[in-house]
């Protein structure tokens, strides 16, 4: 009689335990639910704080390397939000097709750099990237010729790279190559942008799948395209308040493609009735609690992070792995890079997720190359990296920014080459 009423208040206080626990981890993750609600609401019917546009894309579609940059195309970039325009400004492709100045002459120059990367290196300011900086600090360094050709493609992450990187290695012979990526950039998967007609209006869209016409469902804006708008209508608009029949058109034109649930939004809203997901357990375990979303459309698509298919190793795609071997092939020394970003430099070290951290871990193995980290260049701590990034909401790099990029990796590139100089970085 004793024995079973030991087991029975075993099993009791089992039970307990349980309904315990899990009212524990519905409580907390109701609770974390709330507080995302709160952070992260439903995106409302007025305009976002910031929207893009553009008068004309500033892409093409291209079935090898998702899209492609005119060459010498002009196109003027706006912001407007629920107050109106926010500002201005003009971008202009050279005419190798890439961002960036042209200086000098590629084929004459004695050191000649190819960069690949993501929008931290297209990104220009008065018609300068990190790699124009970087060919001026070599040159200033070696005395001697140089030419930065920046393959830098906004929205690439490392698949796309090296996929372009085959391509134009084997085409340009030069005598390096560096890979330049952001954290972000791990997890990207393919990417092709295309313009389209969709009911009498231009979009141009993003999508998975080398598809020049894709399923809207499947697609997502990137920009919103707007061509009446100028540069002049702009400067007279930006700050004042004002409305006008440009403004209510665009704002038309947003609901409009709101309705295909196309709109890219500031950021990812949290639905505290939703029973498919776990926001808690996804924050904890990747790191991010909008995990799950990553797998639907958007400006740039993920690779599967968790769950059967996941994709945790870079030498598991098939395309990757010839275009390592393709850029091997050329017998030309490359270099990969990871550029810290805001955030990274306030926290000193690199902000990576599980998924990020075995991916970055198989970058190394598959190229057989040691990724650079330039944090590691940057120690002490910088004292001011609030003056490394563009904006408080952007974190892309400022002027000052790339300047700090083009010397930490002019230094490593001197030393890696053997190459002879005399330069010095001072965090």
């Amino acid at each position: 009689m004793k024995t079973r009423v030991t087991l029975r208040s075993v099993s009791l206080n089992a039970v307990l335990i349980v309904i315990s626990t899990l009212a524990i981890l519905i409580f907390a993750e109701s609770a974390y639910r709330v507080r995302l609600a709160a952070l992260h609401p439903e995106p409302s019917d007025q305009l976002p704080a910031v929207l893009g546009l553009q008068d004309q894309s500033f892409w093409e579609f291209d079935r090898e390397f998702g899209f492609v940059y005119p060459p010498n195309r002009a196109v003027s970039m706006f912001w407007v939000g629920p107050n109106g325009v926010i500002g201005c400004d003009s971008l202009k492709v050279n005419a190798y097709g890439n961002m960036g100045r042209i200086k000098g002459n590629y084929a004459s120059a004695s050191l000649k750099i190819l960069v690949f990367g993501d929008s931290f290196s297209a990104i220009s300011f008065n018609g300068m990237t990190w790699p124009d900086y970087l060919q001026d600090r070599l040159e200033e360094q070696l005395k001697r010729s140089v030419h930065v050709v920046n393959f830098g493609r906004d929205g690439y992450g490392i698949l796309q790279m090296f996929d372009l990187a085959k391509a134009k290695v084997s085409e340009w012979h030069p005598d390096a190559v560096i890979f330049a990526f952001s954290t972000d950039d791990l997890t990207r998967a393919r990417i092709w942008r295309t313009v389209v007609e969709v009911d009498g209006m231009t979009r141009v869209l993003v999508t998975k799948t080398p598809d020049p016409q894709p399923e809207i469902r499947n697609s997502a804006d990137v920009y919103l395209l707007y061509p009446p708008a100028t540069v002049e209508w702009c400067k007279a608009m930006a700050g004042t308040g004002r409305r006008d029949h440009h403004l209510e058109r665009i704002e038309q034109i947003y609901h409009r493609i709101r309705l295909d649930h196309l709109s890219p939004p500031a950021a990812f809203h949290a639905n505290i009735y939703a029973l498919d997901r776990s926001y808690l357990y996804h924050r904890i375990r990747f790191g991010n609690p909008f995990i799950p979303l990553f797998l639907s459309p958007s400006q740039n698509p993920r690779l599967q992070c968790c769950g059967p298919g996941s994709f945790a190793d870079f030498s598991d795609d098939e395309k990757f792995r010839a275009a390592v071997t393709g850029v091997e092939a050329q017998l030309v020394p490359f270099f990969i890079v990871h550029l810290p970003f805001y955030p990274e430099y306030v926290a000193n070290r690199y902000l990576l997720n599980n998924q990020e951290f075995y991916l970055r871990e198989s970058l190394e193995r598959a190229t057989k190359r040691p990724i650079i980290s330039l944090l590691d260049k940057a120690s002490p701590p910088l004292k001011d990296p609030e003056r490394l990034r563009n904006t408080k909401v952007d974190f892309h790099p400022s002027p000052e920014g790339q300047k700090l990029y083009a010397e930490q990796i002019a230094k490593q590139l001197i030393q890696k080459l053997n190459l002879r100089s005399a330069l010095s970085v001072a965090p």
